[in-house]
Formats: structure tokens, C-alpha cells, sequence
């Protein structure tokens, strides 16, 4: 061999002993393929185009020009409130099934299966008129139940599944902060755990909102935010079961406020897709037509008289942003999320709640603040960062990077991320897919107020 080659393969040798380098290594070789898939995210919103009833003073709003305004919003399944029963529940499927999205029944007459033999459910009549729609999902059970309705719909659950294979069987659970009265159990640990163990589910839903204001306008962000989401990633994770969360579409109560731009909904859509989230959920896409105990709302994406509000816009935007690499990101796995406070070292309540709770380490086995994936060598952020860890089948790392500031702010955060063994990246941003070249393995962006972009490095 001549001496000029020895010192090629020489130099070669060292080039690729860094850490940068995957000179020597087949792994992270080559841009990652998902073109074999065609995963989408669930994208589900609560209140359908209610029909004519008396809090809408008898105006039809069920119609095909309405549901076709729903389509084009982004949502692709959309839950029923104002239900009159399984005839008017097949005109709406019809309409559903016309603009090409699913829907959510409900209809407590499904309680009735509990009370019937197998056969008795192979032979009701029941249920007719709507379960053979192509725009029917499955039944809203229940929105926000206590841990003692669970033995109920842990007997419902199996009837259900006999009278309606493949479809869901849709509850939604309470958030950390709704507290022990309405659990009904002495933790949020033991609400999530019973629900699994008892219930079974193929997925988790659970709603969580954010966006606060106090009385003179003051903006702020829901403290066990986090903490929440932690507790529901971890606990599906280790079910083997995706979870899907709500976000807030409309201001309600004392302090949630109004979303005032995309930043807004984007800033919850991010957060979710940063802890694992396979599904987002608004409330609401329509305006409640009555308050609730005393909770008042302001209008939705669509008021209750039927006009479309700016936050349809909003909300659309990220809807239809998201879809651009729902495949992609629907192929990886969540591995753990970390935190990263300013560089003015202004304090986090949210990040607190997650690095300082000792009920975390109890009752997930975890240490926090969670570990930092080893393909990131440093970090380096402006305002406060969210980092999810990812991984897919063949072994790619990927990381949902959030603008952790309240949105209402409007701050921009500029990072830098220097990846080990990587010299590009795959990065969807703003509803764009590109590949850029890692200068030193390093990625340099901005995240406006409440942006998020996933990067998968790679050689």
C-alpha cells in the first residue's frame, strides 16, 4: 500500500473519532424513509353544529354548509352535545361522512347493553339507524368521570365492543388540578392507574388548559401544566397506549382566557406533540349554547350563532400546519422530555413542578429533571425550551423543540443545539419540511412565540 493512502486512511481515522463524526458507523447514515406509512394525527373537537332545539331558538345549525366549514378548520372528528336521539344522530353522520370527517355519538341509550345477553346485542335493532355510518367512531361514554364510575363502564366496555367491533369507546378524565372531590381517589396517581387497570382503554384522553389571565389582564400559564402531562405520558407509555389531551380553543370561567392568536394554540399544540401526544383535541369548536353551572364562555372557534371567530383561524392554521408531518412524527416513540430555564435564570413555576416534585420520583420511577438524550452534546436557549426525545424502529433520534414562554408575551427564542454524530437534519417548522446542513452538528434556529419544530439528525 503506498504511504500517501496509509496517511488518508490515517487521517480518515481521526476525522471520525469525534464526536460529531459517523464516519464508522452505519447508524444515523442516510435520510430516515416513512413513506410506507400513512399515519394521521387524531385531530377532535368538542360540539358539533348543534340542531334545532330550544337554545338555539330553533335554528338548524346541523347543515352541509356549516359541517363543510368544520372540514376545512383541520378537525377530522367532531363529538356530539346536543343530541336528539338515533334518527338525528344519522343526519349528521351523513353530513360528517359528506365532508369526509368522523364523528363522535352520543347517546346514552348504549347503557342499555349492560342489561343484555349476548344474543339480546346481536339482535337489537337499537342502534340501526346510525352504526353502519362510514362517519361513525364510536360513542362519547362520558366526559370527565370519577374513579368510582369505573367499575360501571368497565362492565359497559366489553357489551359495547360486542355491539360496536372497532369502534371507540371514548372517556375523558379530569385533570390533575380538578383535585380529590371530583377523583374520587386520594391521588391523580391512583385516578390514572385505576382507569387503566379497570377500564382497559385503547387510548387515553384527558383535557388540561394552560392559558390564564387574572382580573387586571395579566397573563400566565397553568402551573401543573407539565406535571400533568408527565404523569399521563409516562403512565400510557408504560400501558402501551397513545394519549390524546385537549387545548383551549375558547376563554371560560375566571381566569382561562380567550386564545388571542396562533401563537396561542400553537404553544399547547407544541407542548402536547413535546410529551407524545398522538392526539389533539379543541374545546370548543362551537360555542356552548347555555353555561355550565355558572361557567361562562366566551365564543369558540365558531360563536353560537354560528359565526366564525378569529381564533378559527388560529386554530386552522396549526391544525393544518401539524398534518404537514404527522406521518413522520407518528413513527417515532417518546422517550422522555427535558426543560430548559432562560438564560436570565427567570423562575419557571411549570418547570418546578416537574424538576422539584417528589411524588413524580415516587410514583414514576423517575429522577428529574429527566435526563438529557446523549445525541445532544449542549444547549443553548434564549427563553424557556422544551426538548422531547423521540426514537423510531430503526433507531433515529427525533426532538419536538417548543418555545416554552407564555405566548401572550410574544417572546422569540433563539436556539442552538449541538448534536453528536450529525452533519444534517431533517427539520419541519412552520408547516415546511427541509434539510439543513449542521454546521459542527449544531442547529441554529429562532422559535417565535409559540412555535415547535421537530428535527431528526442524521449523516
Amino acid at each position: 500500500m503506498k504511504k500517501g493512502k496509509w496517511l488518508a486512511l490515517a487521517l480518515a481515522a481521526v476525522l471520525c473519532a469525534g464526536p460529531l463524526a459517523g464516519c464508522g458507523s452505519d447508524k444515523y447514515v442516510g435520510e430516515p424513509d416513512y413513506s410506507d406509512t400513512d399515519l394521521q394525527f387524531h385531530i377532535g373537537a368538542w360540539i358539533a353544529p348543534p340542531p334545532a332545539i330550544e337554545a338555539t331558538n330553533y335554528v338548524n345549525y346541523a347543515t352541509e354548509e356549516n359541517y363543510e366549514i368544520l372540514a376545512d378548520s383541520g378537525i377530522n372528528t367532531i363529538y356530539s352535545l346536543y343530541s336528539l336521539g338515533a334518527e338525528q344522530a344519522a343526519a349528521e353522520l351523513a353530513l360528517a361522512e359528506k365532508v369526509g370527517i368522523g364523528y363522535y355519538v352520543r347517546d346514552d341509550t348504549i347503557w342499555q347493553l349492560l342489561d343484555m345477553t349476548d344474543e339480546e346485542i346481536a339482535e337489537t335493532d337499537l342502534f340501526d339507524a346510525y352504526k353502519d355510518s362510514p362517519a361513525f367512531k364510536g360513542h362519547l361514554v362520558v366526559d370527565e368521570p370519577g374513579a368510582l364510575q369505573f367499575d360501571d363502564l368497565a362492565a359497559l366496555k366489553p357489551k359495547y365492543e360486542k355491539m360496536f367491533p372497532g369502534k371507540d369507546f371514548y372517556i375523558n378524565l379530569f385533570p390533575t388540578y380538578a383535585g380529590t372531590s371530583l377523583w374520587k381517589t386520594d391521588t391523580y396517581f391512583e385516578y390514572i392507574d385505576q382507569y387503566i387497570e379497570k377500564v382497559q382503554p385503547e387510548f387515553l384522553s384527558y383535557d388540561s388548559y394552560s392559558l390564564l389571565a387574572d382580573a387586571y389582564g395579566t397573563t400566565s400559564l397553568q402551573e401543573d401544566y407539565l406535571y400533568n402531562k408527565e404523569i399521563i405520558a409516562t403512565k400510557t407509555k408504560e400501558a402501551g397506549i397513545p394519549f390524546w389531551t385537549f387545548i383551549q380553543t375558547i376563554g371560560f370561567g375566571i381566569v382561562n382566557r380567550r386564545p388571542q392568536s396562533k401563537a396561542d394554540i400553537g404553544f399547547q399544540v407544541y407542548t402536547d406533540l413535546a410529551y407524545g401526544a398522538q392526539g389533539i383535541q379543541h374545546f370548543c369548536y362551537w360555542q356552548p349554547l347555555t353555561d355550565d353551572r355558572g361557567t361562562v364562555f366566551t365564543e369558540a372557534m365558531i360563536s353560537k350563532d354560528g359565526v366564525k371567530s378569529d381564533i378559527y383561524d388560529y386554530a386552522q392554521a396549526v391544525n393544518l400546519e401539524i398534518q404537514t408531518f404527522a406521518n413522520t412524527f407518528l413513527n417515532f416513540e417518546w422517550q422522555g422530555t427535558t426543560n430548559y430555564l432562560n438564560e436570565e435564570g427567570t423562575r419557571n413555576a411549570g418547570f418546578n413542578m416537574v424538576n422539584s416534585a417528589p411524588a413524580l420520583v415516587e410514583n414514576l420511577g423517575k429522577e428529574y429533571p429527566t435526563k438529557e438524550n446523549e445525541r445532544i452534546e449542549s444547549v443553548t436557549n434564549k427563553e424557556d425550551l422544551l426538548i422531547g426525545s423521540f426514537l423510531d424502529k430503526n433507531g433515529y433520534d427525533g426532538f419536538m423543540l417548543v418555545n416554552y414562554s407564555d405566548p401572550a408575551q410574544n417572546l422569540d427564542n433563539a436556539v442552538e443545539i449541538r448534536f453528536n454524530n450529525a452533519s444534517k437534519a431533517v427539520v419541519f417548522a412552520n408547516g415546511e419540511r427541509t434539510v439543513v446542513e449542521l454546521d459542527g452538528g449544531t442547529y441554529k434556529a429562532t422559535l417565535h412565540a409559540g412555535e415547535g419544530h421537530f428535527v431528526i439528525p442524521f449523516n
